[in-house]
């Protein structure tokens, strides 16, 4: 089984096999920037099997041959020779550092039971990694478990860590972390993920409207009553509950001992 770092920046030969069909989600995953090349004859690859293998070439990285800033590359033919005649924000030409290392996806069959493998051939030395891209599913997890046992602290908290137990500051969880801005981004990400913090646009208003649509678009209504001016509030009662408050006031009055209270 891989480490995390493994998992995410896998270098020289790895191979992963799931059951087919059966893959976890993000079994393939790596942070590289992979060019689809099509499909290949398995023979023609390092591993020789029958039938086709897709293959990915890894795409290194732009890097400015002046500030030595380092770009991810786009992994479309067209739009990488774009990034290289736009060259680098600060004006000098971008270098396109390549790379030789390739990854393949097919399916094995053993024992009457078929596998899905991933194995990734050759090194990624001839480049830095990549900046920014998607996490790895090691790096979200990581970061929701910091969210979820303090999920009221701001990025800057949790950039530096705490005394609690299983606190991890965000750069030991992945070196992207370090920059506040990629860290916001990702902290709101994995409160969406926690339904912690729902998204901006879903506010007050945005909940009261919810609640109308609701009450419109159910069987049956629930909401008996509301204002949001001077005292506000919402009673909120279902048929059944209506049903029931009645039965109880009827026998309240039917009873004898508070019945002539009542009357």
């Amino acid at each position: 089984m891989d480490s995390d770092e493994e998992f995410e920046w896998p270098d020289g030969p790895k191979r992963r096999k799931e059951l087919r069909n059966n893959e976890p989600k993000d079994w393939a995953f790596s942070s590289w920037a992979w060019h689809l090349n099509g499909y290949i004859d398995r023979e023609e690859s390092i591993h020789p099997r029958r039938g086709k293998a897709e293959v990915r070439q890894c795409y290194g990285v732009l890097q400015c041959t002046s500030c030595t800033k380092v770009h991810c590359p786009k992994t479309r033919t067209l739009e990488i020779k774009a990034q290289l005649a736009e060259g680098c924000t600060c004006g000098e030409a971008l270098e396109w550092l390549t790379c030789g290392a390739r990854c393949y996806r097919f399916t094995v069959e053993e024992d009457k039971v078929e596998y899905s493998i991933w194995e990734h051939i050759g090194t990624h030395a001839s480049h830095p990694r990549p900046p920014g891209g998607r996490r790895s599913p090691c790096v979200r997890n990581a970061l929701d478990q910091q969210v979820t046992r303090h999920h009221a602290a701001s990025a800057y908290q949790l950039r530096t860590g705490d005394l609690g137990l299983g606190s991890v500051p965000l750069h030991r969880i992945s070196p992207a972390l370090s920059d506040l801005r990629a860290a916001r981004y990702e902290l709101s990400k994995s409160r969406e993920r926690l339904g912690i913090n729902p998204k901006a646009h879903k506010g007050g208003f945005h909940f009261m409207r919810s609640l109308s649509d609701w009450n419109t678009e159910l069987p049956a209504p629930f909401i008996a009553d509301s204002n949001i001016s001077g005292p506000c509030y919402i009673v909120l009662q279902t048929p059944f509950m209506k049903h029931i408050i009645n039965e109880s006031v009827d026998d309240w009055i039917k009873d004898p001992k508070t019945g002539s209270v009542v009357g």
